[in-house]
């Protein structure tokens, strides 16, 4: 699929993901969007892309994958003491956000995951 077609797309899931992040965030995620949109996939003629196809790595038409809030089945051994007591965590799945927590003591010392 040509690049004009993907990337108006990817470009309102952008603003749509920025637009529910914290501020730090958002101008991190349009700051990689600018510089993404800036630059054209690499050229076959480059020797480290001599072998691959980089309109192979473009995800076609499906569009950017955003956290979910349901969180699904979680693994067998989530419940193993070891999330309980950590700091901090995240439990992704295929991509999906499945469940994240922080201590509120380093979340207000700054931390963020």
């Amino acid at each position: 699929m040509p690049e004009t077609q993907i990337r108006p797309r990817w470009a309102d899931d952008v603003a749509r993901l920025a637009a529910r992040d914290p501020s730090w965030l958002a101008d991190a995620r349009r700051a990689a969007w600018s510089r993404f949109e800036s630059l054209p996939l690499p050229s076959r003629v480059e020797h480290l892309w001599r072998y691959t196809d980089p309109e192979k790595l473009v995800p076609g038409d499906r569009a950017l994958i955003a956290p979910c809030s349901q969180f699904g089945e979680l693994p067998d051994d989530f419940h193993d003491g070891t999330y309980e007591n950590a700091s901090a965590y995240a439990l992704c799945r295929d991509g999906v956000l499945q469940r994240s927590t922080i201590d509120p003591l380093l979340a207000g010392r700054g931390l963020v995951v």
